[in-house]
């Protein structure tokens, strides 16, 4: 397991510093096992020196390219593949381990997923150009979306530019209405935010 101050939802990638001597060991291991490690979100802590709290919901991800650094440590890109729930967190060894289940959202993820997200697509860009306008650092509003077709929510929820708290709401969700309904709330609060911001500039 690697909890981290970042938050890797299915479907996404993100790029990690392995450093510690703990998660150099958790390189090697992964080196010579199947390259997939458990990542949750830090709720109160750092990911240096341990004595962190944790979500108990995170991603199953897969290590899809790992570089050594001329000074010492690695580079590791991590993939997300699917949500996991840890039942049980056991001693580290040296690193945290944990025992966990795949628990993806219901079905509904895989059929049809495509049915009502092209609104919440248009509710993104708003977001993101209501941002831009604010004069605030977001990700560019003409983004294309990879898929395929079961990540499509996560990887909205990843560009959205929401708080890394309402994004694992989203991934918490135990069903694909709740994570878009949490979705388009967290839309609506953050656009809101950026046109008080506007209006206050403008003044």
């Amino acid at each position: 397991m690697f909890p981290l101050s970042d938050l890797v939802l299915p479907g996404c990638s993100t790029l990690l510093h392995v450093f510690e001597p703990r998660y150099l060991r958790l390189v090697d291991d992964l080196r010579r096992g199947q390259g997939r490690l458990g990542a949750v979100l830090i709720s109160h802590g750092s990911e240096v020196g341990g004595g962190d709290r944790r979500f108990r919901v995170g991603t199953l991800c897969r290590v899809d390219e790992i570089t050594a650094l001329r000074g010492g440590g690695f580079l590791a890109v991590l993939a997300g593949e699917e949500r996991i729930v840890v039942r049980m967190w056991l001693p580290d060894d040296p690193y945290p381990l944990a025992l966990v289940v795949q628990e993806p959202q219901s079905s509904d993820l895989e059929v049809g997923v495509e049915r009502d997200l092209e609104d919440l697509e248009t509710l993104v860009r708003r977001a993101l150009w209501a941002g831009i306008e604010a004069g605030h650092s977001v990700s560019p509003a003409t983004f294309s979306l990879p898929g395929p077709a079961p990540y499509l929510l996560y990887q909205l929820t990843q560009i959205a530019p929401i708080s890394i708290l309402d994004k694992q709401r989203v991934l918490e969700a135990s069903d694909r209405e709740t994570a878009e309904a949490i979705l388009r709330a967290a839309l609506d609060d953050v656009v809101s935010l950026f046109m008080r911001w506007m209006d206050t500039e403008d003044r």
